[in-house]
């Protein structure tokens, strides 16, 4: 799959850069949904992507060794618990995306695309995020005693809490968390791995270290794509 690297930087700057401001202005969001048409063909592409060669990756000893062994795919229809090796990456704050290209093609080089379909994914779907099925299906689990607000701002970056906390708004913190999202080797949160479901066209389980907290149920999880159509 080929990818225009400068190009795709250019657009994480374009995003990274708009006034906080102008983030619900109707010009501002004209210009993601170009940006959304302008990738079509990659996204598509993303979505039929799928590589088999695992043994062929460095594992991680360390990350192995942080795998909880409760990892089930009730969603997906696998009763029994899955077998799930860490693989090495790049720890250099493009992480995340870096990963996902690892199980998509095998090699990290499309990291950056992914970092801005990502960000584009929760600009245009700020409202959906900010209420996300995980939100909803957590606050009925009799395991999980959080507010849901609460639970909401843990999965937001410092950034995106300093816009909630200034607006009250999930949507302007979800495109807050879409812009600051575009700067290259910043880290990411759950926000981006639920909108990176989206973008690959695939679950994602989203596995947490074994501890008591009410919270656990929740990070500790199978994450699905919004519902949409991949084509």
């Amino acid at each position: 799959m080929q990818v225009n690297i400068q190009e795709v930087e250019r657009d994480l700057r374009r995003i990274e850069q708009i006034d906080l401001r102008l983030y619900n202005n109707e010009d501002t969001q004209r210009v993601i949904q170009k940006l959304e048409s302008k990738y079509t063909n990659e996204q598509q592409q993303l979505r039929k992507l799928c590589f088999f060669n695992w043994a062929a990756l460095a594992k991680d000893a360390v990350g192995q060794n942080l795998i909880p062994d409760d990892i089930f795919l009730s969603r997906s229809k696998i009763p029994e618990k899955v077998e799930v090796d860490a693989i090495r990456t790049s720890g250099d704050g493009n992480c995340l995306y870096r990963s996902a290209s690892l199980i998509l093609v095998g090699n990290e080089d499309l990291h950056l695309l992914l970092r801005l379909l990502t960000a584009i994914e929760l600009f245009l779907h700020a409202s959906y995020y900010a209420r996300h099925p995980k939100f909803l299906s957590c606050m009925k689990s009799p395991a999980t005693d959080v507010p849901e607000d609460i639970m909401f701002t843990l999965c937001l970056s410092d950034t995106g809490m300093k816009m909630w906390e200034s607006t009250k708004c999930r949507e302007d913190a979800i495109k807050r968390e879409a812009a600051t999202g575009c700067r290259v080797s910043k880290w990411s949160v759950m926000v981006h791995l639920m909108a990176l479901a989206t973008v690959i066209g695939r679950s994602i389980f989203s596995a947490f270290p074994k501890d008591s907290s009410k919270t656990r149920p929740f990070f500790h999880d199978e994450i699905i794509p919004r519902e949409c159509s991949f084509h």
